[in-house]
């Protein structure tokens, strides 16, 4: 990649002042204040990690603080090794990347009055970076590895619309990033497929000519 040409519209990491109303990160949280909006596809070194064991995950907001930007921020899923709902509150707030115009971060933990990002420049246009198909793009940059490093990752909002928005959770703890697909749960509802599929019971039953009205929905 460093003797690739990169085309001037072409820019893999998105976050770039120029799509300005597309990275509002106070208007992804609130959106998700109205509606809960539902993972749809994950992707990097970090999708293994943060989603281990989860399926229908879901996020929510409430209690909004228009005045610092910040909200409580609800997860639910189901876990497929205790075969449980599980759910998670924790404090998110956007904050600006460095010399940013609007922002484009939702920064996890107590909110505060002059939040900034400890790893706010890390994403920038001048970046070499290895992809390969195994495991995705991995970004070489030293403010990218700082630490302390958070226990939750940090969110950039690369792009977000009224029924959908696209997540970098930025490196954590655990060392890893991924890139999220978040759609809103009544488009996902009207324009989706959810295949209905008989579970072993009902199998049974139906080879016996028994009626069973029994029915899983998978996700």
């Amino acid at each position: 990649f460093q003797s690739w040409e990169r085309p001037p519209d072409n820019n893999p990491d998105l976050n770039r002042k120029d799509l300005g109303p597309m990275q509002d990160a106070w208007k992804t949280i609130k959106g998700t204040a109205n509606q809960s909006y539902y993972l749809i596809y994950s992707g990097g070194l970090g999708a293994e990690t943060h989603y281990r064991d989860v399926k229908c995950l879901q996020v929510h907001s409430s209690g909004l603080n228009h005045t610092l930007k910040s909200a409580n921020y609800t997860s639910k899923w189901y876990n497929t090794d205790s075969q449980e709902m599980k759910s998670k509150t924790e404090y998110v707030q956007a904050v600006k990347q460095k010399d940013y115009s609007i922002e484009n971060i939702m920064h996890p933990g107590l909110p505060q009055r002059e939040a900034t990002s400890p790893s706010g420049t890390c994403y920038n246009l001048d970046l070499n970076f290895f992809c390969d198909s195994v495991f995705g793009c991995v970004i070489y940059h030293q403010e990218c590895w700082r630490r302390p490093l958070l226990s939750s990752p940090e969110k950039y909002v690369l792009f977000e619309n009224s029924f959908c928005y696209i997540l970098r959770s930025l490196k954590d703890y655990q060392g890893f990033a991924s890139c999220d697909f978040w759609l809103r749960e009544d488009w996902l509802k009207q324009n989706v497929s959810i295949p209905k599929v008989q579970n072993e019971e009902s199998e049974k039953n139906k080879e016996s000519e028994t009626p069973d009205k029994t029915i899983t929905y998978l996700y």
